[in-house]
């Protein structure tokens, strides 16, 4: 069953903190990005950079790929 279906791409933060994040019941192992569009530059420049705190800081992908559909 699933509980809340939500329209597609509403929180495109919200995604990419939880999937670069700890997991809420498994723990997410080596979060990495694995694919990109053309034109969205080296994959190295995207990646999130780790904080202090051990989380990444998503704000810079959110904003790009946020963009990414506007733009097509």
């Amino acid at each position: 069953m699933i509980p809340a279906v939500h329209p597609r791409g509403t929180n495109v933060g919200g995604l990419l903190r939880y999937l670069f994040g700890p997991g809420k019941r498994e723990e997410h192992v080596r979060p990495r990005l694995v694919a990109a569009w053309d034109g969205a530059g080296p994959l190295a420049e995207l990646q999130p950079p780790v904080l202090p705190g051990g989380w990444h800081d998503v704000r810079r992908l959110t904003q790009f790929v946020g963009a990414g559909p506007r733009r097509a």
